[in-house]
């Protein structure tokens, strides 16, 4: 879009229909919140009734499931991408895409491209950010899934601890940094968008409705779970149809209304009238 009608940029950007693009955002915290809540749930199911969790196993699957697919894709961008197209502008443009791969393809096998190299500087296909921070959050889940199995308070205090912490920084870099709600109307994204930091809340959310998941799961079968948070919750909402639509009518209007805000800022691109936090 920006390669063929450049000028016309802002103009896109300003438009009210530009929201549904905007709130597109929300949707990577939708996949941090299912990779979660499906590595909590399944993790707890596994080593239910164990006191400690098979770590060097549990890295190990991950990266091999994932590092020989992102070096097959790194191999693709440094050799054969380039002869994909022609012209003028694919040639000016593509060089700037293939040269962050061939100084810092290092940062993406390690999972640490979403802090290095820092801002300012072309990152290695910068869409693979997502990638970095899901693995940095998952070395992370098995202590928290460790502490539920041996005590669900503590596994609760822990997360819910993290998710209020979350909630501080983001705010604090935020109106610290003078960072835009929206990266359509920022700086660069890696201050407050790519970092971990900042975008841990929607996984540890994930991680608590796992472990409720599995307290109403076992509850099924298990008189002793019916009495857990997990279990209560989930058979409030399943028995009530007034508690789901209640529900769904909440959360559609606060999606509606995440989705359509960042126009207070986009319409004007100068201001800055929300922080990140939203």
């Amino acid at each position: 879009l920006p390669l063929l009608n450049i000028l016309t940029v802002k103009s896109i950007i300003t438009d009210f229909y530009t929201v549904v693009i905007s709130g597109g955002f929300y949707s990577v915290d939708i996949f941090f919140f299912m990779s979660a809540f499906l590595g909590a749930y399944l993790m707890i199911q596994k080593f239910e009734g164990k006191k400690m969790l098979n770590f060097p196993m549990i890295y190990f699957h991950r990266f091999y499931r994932l590092v020989p697919t992102i070096l097959l894709f790194l191999s693709f961008i440094l050799t054969f991408y380039i002869y994909l197209g022609y012209g003028p502008v694919w040639n000016a443009v593509n060089p700037a895409l293939i040269e962050p791969c061939q100084k810092y393809w290092w940062t993406t096998v390690l999972f640490i491209n979403n802090v290095y190299p820092p801002p300012g500087i072309k990152k290695c296909h910068n869409v693979l950010w997502y990638l970095a921070n899901d693995m940095q959050f998952f070395i992370v889940l098995p202590f928290l899934i460790l502490a539920y199995i041996n005590r669900r308070v503590i596994g609760y205090a822990v997360t819910i601890f993290l998710l209020v912490g979350n909630i501080v920084c983001t705010f604090t870099v935020s109106e610290v940094g003078k960072h835009n709600m929206t990266i359509l109307n920022g700086r660069d994204a890696t201050y407050i968008y790519h970092v971990p930091y900042t975008r841990v809340g929607a996984y540890l959310v994930g991680v608590l409705f796992g472990m409720f998941y599995f307290e109403y799961q076992k509850s099924l079968t298990n008189p002793e779970f019916k009495s857990l948070i997990g279990s209560m919750l989930y058979h409030k909402i399943h028995d009530s149809r007034v508690v789901r639509w209640s529900l769904y009518v909440v959360t559609s209007a606060v999606m509606i209304f995440l989705i359509c805000i960042p126009f207070t800022e986009t319409r004007y691109i100068p201001e800055r009238t929300w922080g990140q936090v939203l």
